[in-house]
């Protein structure tokens, strides 16, 4: 079984450009057992190419995925949603970590486990268990008017994926974003992209600082 959620340009000081990522993708695709299970996002299905020999097994929350989310509600500190699947409906599921990324990759989580035949009440007992991922929406202090999160996010998409799960989450509370590139050569091939971007994500109400060691950024206040 192999999962492809994204095929966002990244890593392209390794790849050279987008389509020799989604190549390579294609490529690790190609690469699954006869008989095999690729889970991919409704939203990329028309970039991978599936092999011959495997299921496609597509995961979203539109009507045509064989795995999708619907009823998602926000309560107070965890979302509620039901899942449909091939093997019947999951309902009341409730998850602690704010996002409809984090609800994205639950959903592909949960077909997998279910084609590896873990059952219903595993599946419901491991999300309650689970305690997310270090620094993905990490939440290191969550005071009464203060949260601190700490965050990976460094590609475009990921950025407005945090941000959007910040101001879904946290509602109309003042942001203040601290991003801080950690490799030059990924940013250096969209500099202008990305601040142009997270200008007008962060706008009108919080603030973005925008460091690096070797001063190839200058620092940016945006109010």
């Amino acid at each position: 079984m192999a999962v492809v959620t994204s095929v966002d340009a990244d890593h392209l000081d390794i790849y050279g450009d987008h389509q020799a990522m989604i190549d390579a993708y294609n490529e690790f695709c190609s690469k699954i057992k006869q008989g095999g299970k690729l889970f991919i996002n409704f939203k990329i299905r028309n970039k991978i190419i599936i092999p011959k020999a495997s299921a496609c097994i597509l995961t979203d929350l539109k009507n045509e995925a064989d795995y999708r989310f619907f009823d998602l509600r926000h309560c107070h500190d965890y979302y509620s949603f039901n899942l449909r699947a091939p093997e019947g409906i999951l309902s009341e599921l409730h998850f602690p970590f704010p996002g409809i990324i984090n609800i994205e990759n639950l959903t592909v989580a949960i077909a997998l486990a279910i084609n590896c035949g873990v059952t219903e009440q595993e599946i419901r007992k491991a999300i309650i268990l689970f305690q997310g991922v270090r620094r993905r929406f990490d939440i290191r202090i969550d005071l009464p008017g203060l949260t601190y999160i700490d965050d990976y996010a460094h590609h475009p998409e990921e950025i407005k994926a945090c941000i959007t799960s910040v101001r879904e989450y946290f509602g109309e509370r003042k942001i203040t974003g601290i991003f801080q590139p950690h490799l030059y050569s990924r940013h250096a091939i969209m500099p202008r992209a990305l601040l142009q971007f997270s200008m007008n994500l962060m706008k009108p109400f919080s603030f973005l600082f925008i460091l690096h060691a070797k001063n190839r950024y200058q620092a940016s206040l945006l109010q």
